[in-house]
């Protein structure tokens, strides 16, 4: 009378189940996985892709501000490239590796050029009047960009 061990029966299945795997990894051309047990049956994935639905069906027509592209819209501006301040209201941008930055207001639809009071001495540099800035609501950390005519 035969009788066996747990060591052995352990290792009869383990035997089984990688035959199984090995004879069908090497039984076809399918993209799909199969995996085939002592009994004959086999196992197989399907996977499914589902595609999510655009989140906003109906976006508002309304111009993103804070874009270059936004910016550029605007005759003349196309070699501004570096943003260096935006906050839907105000912008300030400029011509990377240059000293050509420009300050702008938003009318709602597009950027207008908040022009400068006069020039700075002995740079040459647009500079504003504090009072303007104040009045006008230009934000502090854009004020603290910008050059106060003396």
């Amino acid at each position: 009378m035969f009788t066996s061990s747990p060591t052995r029966r352990f290792a009869a299945v383990a035997a089984t189940v990688v035959l199984g795997v090995g004879v069908s990894g090497c039984s076809g051309g399918d993209d799909e996985a199969q995996a085939s047990d002592a009994s004959g049956t086999s196992t197989v994935t399907v996977t499914e892709t589902a595609s999510n639905p655009d989140p906003n069906p109906n976006p508002d027509p309304a111009p993103q501000p804070c874009t270059l592209g936004t910016l550029h819209e605007s005759t003349g501006l196309e070699m501004l490239d570096v943003m260096m301040y935006c906050d839907g209201a105000w912008m300030r941008a400029g011509q990377a590796a240059t000293d050509h930055v420009r300050n702008f207001s938003w009318t709602g639809e597009t950027w207008v050029e908040y022009v400068a009071d006069g020039r700075s001495k002995p740079t040459g540099y647009p500079c504003y009047s504090w009072d303007r800035l104040i009045t006008d609501g230009v934000p502090e950390a854009l004020r603290d960009q910008l050059t106060v005519c003396t």
